[in-house]
C-alpha cells in the first residue's frame, strides 16, 4: 500500500507548475543576465530571471498556452523585447540588446561637491495577490550628502494611480497599517560597500561571482565597449527565506533583489558619480488573518538618473524643510505640470510594458 502522505506528495508535485530552461542572455557575449521581468499582454508580471539568468515563474502563477504569447521582456539595463515562449517545458534562449546610457561628466570642485544632486525619473508596481494595487512614476530629485547623512529627497511631478477593487481586497485582508517604500533606496555606496559579508570571486573576464557564505548570491558583469559595469545581488541566498513579524502580520521573503549600473569598470572605485540606474524588487508572501493565509505580494521600484549635480553643505541646510527623508510616506494623488512620461524615449528609458500601460487609466485609475 502506497502511504498517504506520498500520495498526498506525488499530487502536489504534479500541480506545481514546471519551467523548462528558459534563459535571458546579453546578444553581444552570450553573458546571463539577471533581473529580467516577464509580463503578459495584460501586463501582469509572472516572473524573472534568476542570478543564472534563467527564468522563474512567481509562486501561485498558473500560466496557460496563450499567455505566453506577447510576453514582454524588460530589464533596467536592456531594450524591451516582446516574445513568445512555445512551452514553460521548452528549452528557450532570448537575446537581449543593451541599452546605451551615457550622462554629461561633472566636475566636481571642493566648494560645492559636499552633496550629490541625482535628477531621474522613478517609477514603482505594487501588486497583491498577483494583481497590481497600485502604480507611481514622475521626476524626482535625491540630495545625498557626502558625510554619510541621511539623504533626502524631493518629488516634482509624478502621477498616481489605484485599483480601488485590489486596495479594498487588502485591506480587508491585511489592514491598512503596513507601508512600503515606492521610492528606490540609494544607498551613499553600492552595496558591496555598504557589507562585509560579501566576497567576489572572478570567473570569467566579463563576470564575477558574488558569494555569501560559499553559496552564490549575485554577479558583477563588465561591458566594455560601453564601459558600463552592473551588479546583481540577491539579498535572500539560494533555498532560504527570510521570516519577519511585525504585529500580526507575517512577511515570507522570497526574493530581495538589487540591480545597480555603473559607468565604471573598477568595483573599487565605483560610487554615486558613476551611478546610471538602480532596480529593487521584492517578492514575499503575507499573511495576516489565518483563513486568507499567505498571499504573493511584491513590490518593484525603478530609479534612471537624468542628470547629477553637486550643492554646498550650506545651500543644503538651507533647503531642508522643503525636502523629505520618509521613503514610506507615498502621495496619494497626483502632481505634475508636464507630460514627463511622453518624452522617455529621448533618455533611452524601457518604456512601461504594454500591458500595463494598458491598465492605466482603467482598472489602474489615474488619482487626481
Amino acid at each position: 500500500m502506497i502511504p498517504k502522505y506520498f500520495l498526498l506528495f506525488f499530487c502536489v508535485v504534479l500541480s506545481m507548475p514546471v519551467v523548462g530552461q528558459i534563459f535571458f542572455v546579453d546578444s553581444a557575449d552570450h553573458t546571463p543576465i539577471s533581473g529580467v521581468n516577464i509580463y503578459t499582454r495584460y501586463g501582469n508580471l509572472i516572473g524573472f530571471s534568476n542570478k543564472d539568468g534563467q527564468f522563474d515563474l512567481l509562486d501561485g502563477i498558473q500560466v496557460k498556452g496563450e499567455d505566453l504569447l506577447g510576453l514582454a521582456a524588460q530589464h533596467i539595463s536592456y531594450q524591451t523585447k516582446n516574445i513568445n515562449i512555445p512551452s514553460l517545458k521548452t528549452k528557450f534562449t532570448v537575446l537581449l540588446n543593451p541599452r546605451s546610457t551615457k550622462l554629461q561628466e561633472v566636475i566636481i570642485s571642493p566648494k560645492n561637491s559636499d552633496v550629490i544632486v541625482l535628477k531621474g525619473y522613478f517609477r514603482s508596481l505594487e501588486t497583491f495577490n498577483k494583481k497590481n494595487k497600485y502604480f507611481i512614476d514622475g521626476l524626482m530629485e535625491y540630495y545625498i550628502p557626502s558625510n554619510g547623512q541621511k539623504s533626502r529627497f524631493r518629488l516634482l511631478d509624478y502621477r498616481v494611480f489605484c485599483d480601488s477593487v485590489i486596495v479594498r481586497d487588502y485591506d480587508d485582508k491585511m489592514g491598512s497599517f503596513f507601508l512600503v517604500s515606492h521610492i528606490v533606496e540609494i544607498p551613499f555606496k553600492h552595496i558591496l560597500k555598504n557589507s562585509k559579508i560579501y566576497s567576489i570571486e572572478k570567473k570569467q573576464p566579463n563576470l564575477s561571482y558574488i558569494m555569501k557564505n560559499e553559496k552564490q548570491a549575485g554577479t558583477i558583469s563588465y561591458n566594455k565597449d560601453s564601459e558600463s559595469m552592473q551588479i546583481f545581488i540577491d539579498q535572500v541566498l539560494p533555498d532560504t527565506i527570510l521570516k519577519d513579524k511585525i504585529f500580526r502580520l507575517e512577511i515570507n521573503t522570497k526574493q530581495k533583489v538589487q540591480v545597480e549600473n555603473y559607468s565604471s569598470l573598477e568595483i573599487e572605485k565605483a560610487n554615486l558619480y558613476h551611478l546610471l540606474n538602480i532596480y529593487q524588487h521584492e517578492v514575499a508572501t503575507i499573511k495576516r488573518k489565518a483563513e486568507f493565509g499567505h498571499l504573493p505580494y511584491e513590490i518593484l521600484s525603478e530609479f534612471y538618473i537624468l542628470d547629477r549635480n553637486f550643492m554646498s553643505s550650506d545651500n543644503f541646510k538651507k533647503m531642508k524643510k522643503q525636502l523629505s527623508s520618509n521613503s514610506y510616506k507615498s502621495p496619494n494623488k497626483s502632481k505634475y505640470s508636464n507630460e514627463f512620461w511622453k518624452n522617455l524615449d529621448q533618455y533611452d528609458i524601457p518604456p512601461i510594458n504594454n500591458g500595463l500601460l494598458n491598465q492605466l487609466y482603467q482598472n489602474l485609475k489615474l488619482v487626481n
